[in-house]
């Protein structure tokens, strides 16, 4: 019977959900999956599994690969948590290695870290080293007030938009026209899709244009960051005496941690001068794309009374057994 010609039009039909909606709820899908490496194709996808604790989300081995979870040694009728990075869960230590005849270059050689250790060094570094907490979050708060006074009134122009939205109209109804005229034949295709091209080119801009104009309640925004500023306050000055504590809380950890790297040298702690909970407030401030440049605020070695006096302080029960000093260096 032949092919028939086919016409494709947007926004003929009345949307379920809104293009801004349907675009959001597709990233939302694609953050939470993962492409298989063995797809050559590109249509597989994995969902992604979000790590269980703070440190599968803060560290990564110098290998370049992420840590597994796993058991540890057993102690009181449970198992305690410990952290193996993927390369050697997937390749073999090196002296698993060995015994199979297999090469051992590039092997990683990070050793199994439990959990305690990293508690351990979490204490000594914000108990110890990282003591100007309070002045970081006097910044962040002043920051941010700072902030809320910079947010100024907006000129009203519902009269501007009045007139842009007369102007969709009038584009909306050329666009039915043209549809129509290409229907009875009355215009040649390749001249249709120009013209619906620009008018719909034009459409778009005027949309974009009402969007930048549209007013918003700078007084209804200005009380919410103000309430928001004063719950944030309460929540960093939680994060300013760890003297009786002995497990530094995960936010404080994650809120002032950019990342750890680790390595059978020791490990690199990357501070953050900001914390993430400040940058989630000023929501409408851009991101910093540029390169961060790091620098080496300390070092410090743990030895095996640090390991004794932090465990014994649990359990008198509990033992420290073949200890090495582990090498940390701070970053800001």
């Amino acid at each position: 019977m032949g092919e028939i010609e086919m016409t494709y039009t947007k926004g003929t039909h009345e949307p379920i959900v809104t293009e801004e909606e349907f675009n959001l709820v597709q990233a939302r899908m694609d953050a939470r999956t993962r492409q298989l490496n063995n797809c050559p194709k590109g249509k597989r996808v994995a969902p992604k599994r979000e790590p269980a604790t703070i440190w599968g989300k803060l560290m990564k081995c110098s290998c370049g690969c992420k840590f597994n979870q796993r058991g540890w040694n057993h102690h009181n009728g449970a198992d305690e948590m410990a952290f193996q990075c993927y390369s050697k869960l997937a390749h073999g230590s090196v002296t698993e290695r060995k015994k199979r005849g297999l090469p051992t270059k590039d092997t990683c050689t990070t050793p199994i870290i439990p959990k305690w250790k990293m508690e351990l060094i979490a204490h000594e570094i914000f108990t110890k080293h990282f003591t100007d907490i309070s002045a970081v979050t006097e910044l962040a708060c002043k920051m941010i007030e700072e902030h809320i006074n910079d947010v100024e009134d907006v000129e009203d122009n519902t009269e501007i938009i009045a007139q842009k939205n007369a102007e969709i109209e009038k584009l909306e109804r050329k666009k039915v026209g043209l549809i129509e005229m290409r229907a009875d034949g009355d215009i040649e295709r390749d001249y249709f899709l120009m013209r619906k091209d620009e008018v719909e080119k034009q459409i778009e801009c005027l949309r974009q244009e009402i969007q930048e104009l549209t007013p918003i309640d700078i007084r209804q925004k200005k009380e919410n960051l103000v309430e928001r500023l004063e719950a944030l306050k309460q929540k960093l000055s939680e994060y300013t005496d760890f003297e009786n504590t002995l497990i530094i809380p995960d936010g404080v950890i994650e809120a002032f941690t950019e990342q750890i790297i680790a390595s059978d040298k020791g490990f690199d702690w990357y501070l953050k001068a900001v914390p993430d909970m400040v940058k989630s407030f000023m929501d409408d401030t851009p991101d910093d794309e540029t390169e961060k440049e790091w620098h080496e605020l300390t070092q410090f070695d743990l030895t095996i009374e640090d390991a004794k006096a932090y465990v014994y302080s649990f359990s008198s029960r509990r033992r420290v057994h073949g200890w090495q000093n582990i090498k940390i260096r701070l970053f800001v």
